[in-house]
């Protein structure tokens, strides 16, 4: 029997009350906040590591290479990303690779297969950027591989924007598994509490809207969460532009 926080029945323990099975939705909204933070941070490491390497080599190499990724890039772009992982949770869903972490490694796979493309194109113009600077070609007349260059001089220079795209990026993936959650095809739920990841805030919100009359508290507690974890990581990333801009200063 689901208790109101303010209802006849409450428990003082419970602030935001139960659930239909009982279990604390303060409890339960902690628990999706450790698996949504999950979903935001490792598919961002992952399109990290792969859109940095594709921009840089494009933007480096420049000709034939430059022009070949770049089109594979655009290929990678033109896919929708939602669709693939619907496509994705349908195919795979029942596999052992689909259920692996209660389906956060299918999860993380497919944002880094689909989402890179972004990154890769501003790696590439920073690189582009960054190699004309007479630094550069001093450098490289010193006899400085390729890779030496990217990684003593280009990556530096381009962790800003690396900074601003992880920040914003962050929240992106959290809505996305947010709202594949909510069509009951994001993450698998857990059936224990020992279970690394437990509950997603996309599956809390399938869980509330079919209680909406009888448990409104749940869907705008789950609701509010998710915003206020949104407008603060774009608060975040905002900041860290404003900081890193040398125009700003």
């Amino acid at each position: 029997i689901s208790k109101s926080p303010a209802g006849q029945n409450a428990d003082p323990k419970f602030i935001l009350g139960t659930d239909t099975n009982g279990r604390d939705v303060l409890s339960r909204l902690i628990y999706g906040t450790r698996t949504s933070l999950l979903v935001g941070l490792l598919p961002t490491g992952v399109v990290l590591i792969v859109g940095t390497l594709i921009g840089f080599i494009a933007g480096l190499s420049g000709g034939t290479t430059d022009n070949l990724l770049m089109r594979i890039t655009d290929v990678f772009y033109a896919f929708p990303d939602t669709l693939l992982l619907i496509l994705a949770n349908v195919a795979f869903g029942d596999t052992a690779f689909g259920k692996a972490w209660n389906g956060l490694l299918l999860f993380v796979s497919m944002l880094g297969i689909v989402s890179w493309s972004g990154l890769a194109r501003l790696m590439r113009g920073s690189a582009l950027s960054v190699k004309t600077q007479d630094y550069i070609s001093a450098a490289k007349s010193l006899g400085m591989s390729d890779w030496d260059v990217m990684m003593r001089h280009i990556l530096p220079n381009s962790l800003s924007v690396m900074a601003v795209w992880a920040a914003l990026a962050i929240p992106a993936f959290v809505l996305t598994e947010t709202v594949l959650g909510f069509l009951g095809v994001g993450l698998r739920p857990a059936l224990e509490l020992s279970q690394v990841f437990v509950a997603s805030w996309g599956r809390l919100l399938l869980d509330a809207r079919g209680n909406i009359i009888g448990q409104p508290w749940f869907l705008i507690c789950t609701c509010f969460t998710i915003a206020l974890f949104v407008i603060a990581f774009t608060f975040f990333g905002n900041g860290i532009r404003d900081a890193l801009d040398p125009r700003q200063k």
